[in-house]
């Protein structure tokens, strides 16, 4: 029993770390594809619909995996659509080389995580939190670079990791637990369209897109135009 468990547990990193790698593959190249194509946010539209169109795959998944399958590659599709809307919107030149080398230290970490999980199963709990933390880390270096530099490398880099993030996630739930690791995976790569487009869009609407999240700062911040126009 405790060896097909095992089996289980190695297969389903095996599949977590293939799709994760697929994942920022086609992360790098739709992105360059989409800002080639795409004007001002149109791709962050693009990457809307593809989403939405992901939704009935994700269902389908239920009586036929391969609908997992497809809502992942869909949304994944959608991840770079969406994040082109920003090097368009900022004009912003993207350097393939750059991109690549940015790729390499979420992709290094998640192979760290595979290795782990297959030869040392029994720490498989404390990888994945560890990796999930330092992920983290790395979100708020890249963040903090990004801001002070402003270079593309750090941008992309920081929206990477960001990707990344969520197959960690995908190795902690599934690995961990006895659930369907094909549709964890889709799962995960809803969540990172959200997020990854809440942040674009947070970006080129200079953070506006937050005024409708205010609590208690509303009346404030009339007085203050109040004021302003007396």
């Amino acid at each position: 029993m405790a060896k097909t468990r095992e089996i289980n547990i190695n297969t389903k990193s095996i599949i977590a770390f293939s799709f994760s790698l697929v994942a920022i593959g086609l992360f790098v190249l739709l992105t360059l594809f989409a800002t080639s194509i795409c004007e001002k946010f149109y791709g962050l539209i693009i990457g809307v619909i593809l989403m939405l169109a992901a939704i009935p795959l994700h269902r389908m998944g239920k009586d036929k995996q391969v609908g997992y399958v497809l809502s992942f590659l869909v949304n994944s599709i959608a991840n770079g659509f969406s994040l082109s809307a920003y090097y368009v919107s900022k004009n912003i030149a993207l350097n393939v080389a750059d991109m690549l080398k940015t790729c390499f230290i979420p992709i290094v970490l998640l192979f760290v995580v595979y290795l782990l999980v297959q030869f040392f199963p029994q720490t498989k709990k404390y990888v994945c939190a560890s990796s999930v933390v330092i992920c983290c880390i790395m979100l708020v270096i890249f963040a903090v670079l990004w801001i002070r530099k402003g270079a593309m490398p750090y941008s992309f880099g920081f929206f990477t990791i960001l990707l990344s993030l969520f197959y960690h996630c995908v190795f902690a739930l599934t690995v961990n637990n006895d659930r369907l690791v094909l549709r964890d995976i889709s799962f995960g790569s809803f969540g990172a369209f959200v997020i990854i487009s809440i942040v674009v869009l947070f970006i080129l609407t200079e953070g506006e897109i937050l005024e409708g999240f205010d609590v208690g700062g509303g009346d404030s911040k009339k007085k203050v135009k109040h004021k302003k126009n007396k």
